[in-house]
């Protein structure tokens, strides 16, 4: 399928199958005719091979800032067909919900909603686990899905990431056990190894980093070239990881500027593990007693 829209940004995954465009405000008339296109061709495709495609499944967003999607006209729709497929707000992601402006408010309002039901059902029986059994159920069924893609959902404003702090603070404190209400939980996290949520995403985005360094992930995800390959001469800099120049709040976050320029504060032996299963264990070690930027 790919070299059938070679013309398109085209992500597939398993039964999933998801085009980008892009373009200016200004053109926005010929950006939804290319997307009517394209679904046609892509109707036309699987029909050829013997596959459907839902219409009732199928969604739009426009993705932007807010000055740009406030300009979009209310009525913008996209034919499919027969069918006018109106804009949504937020679309699911492989489980990760992502809206219009790319805060994922969407997403940790329903993390938390999702955490706290089973926090709230895990303090009334807490007292019939040990401490053992208890980390492991809280990490399971509450961290797991607080870190889920934390990297992506990372980008998002520093009170969204305190909200989820605090539901991160109460598994620490179930988890631990004996903890009071207003008891500091530095030292619980301190106790149980966990790094707090701000050090988990930049420790994800170090990771993510690494793979694609060492060529452990497909080549075509990211690429991060070093200010030697961007500058064409030997500095002091010259391994690091070329930082571009954003000039909006956003761009800084993404994780193609925010990437290099987490990564090339690590420690330079931190950076050479030889492994992905070292790396993850000195970097955890690291972030818990350095605060990394």
């Amino acid at each position: 399928m790919a070299k059938a829209f070679s013309k398109y940004l085209l992500i597939q995954y398993a039964d999933d199958s998801q085009i980008l465009l892009s373009g200016k405000i200004n053109d926005l008339q010929d950006l939804l005719n290319q997307a009517e296109i394209a679904l046609k061709e892509a109707k036309t495709y699987f029909q050829v091979n013997g596959l459907n495609v839902n219409v009732n499944k199928t969604q739009c967003i426009f993705i932007g800032s807010r000055q740009l999607i406030n300009k979009i006209p209310s009525n913008a729709t996209i034919l499919f067909d027969e069918t006018h497929i109106k804009p949504s707000q937020t679309v699911k992601n492989l489980g990760v919900l992502m809206d219009q402006y790319m805060l994922f408010d969407h997403h940790i309002n329903h993390v938390i909603k999702k955490v706290n039901g089973v926090l709230f059902f895990l303090n009334r029986i807490k007292d019939r686990f040990d401490k053992t059994s208890r980390l492991t159920v809280v990490e399971s069924l509450v961290l797991s899905v607080i870190n889920y893609c934390s990297k992506i959902w990372g980008m998002t404003t520093k009170e969204q990431i305190d909200r989820v702090q605090k539901a991160q603070n109460f598994a620490a404190k179930i988890a631990y056990g004996g903890a009071r209400k207003y008891d500091h939980v530095t030292p619980i996290l301190k106790e149980l190894q966990w790094m707090n949520i701000e050090t988990k995403i930049l420790f994800d985005l170090c990771l993510f980093v690494y793979k694609i360094c060492n060529h452990l992930v497909p080549d075509w995800l990211f690429k991060f070239p070093t200010v030697g390959d961007v500058q064409g001469r030997p500095t002091r800099q010259s391994s690091d990881l070329f930082v571009r120049r954003t000039t909006t709040d956003m761009g800084a976050k993404s994780i193609s500027i925010k990437g290099p320029r987490v990564w090339n504060n690590i420690p330079t032996n931190i950076k050479n593990a030889p492994s992905s299963k070292l790396f993850k264990k000195i970097l955890k070690s690291y972030l818990l007693e350095n605060k990394l930027q």
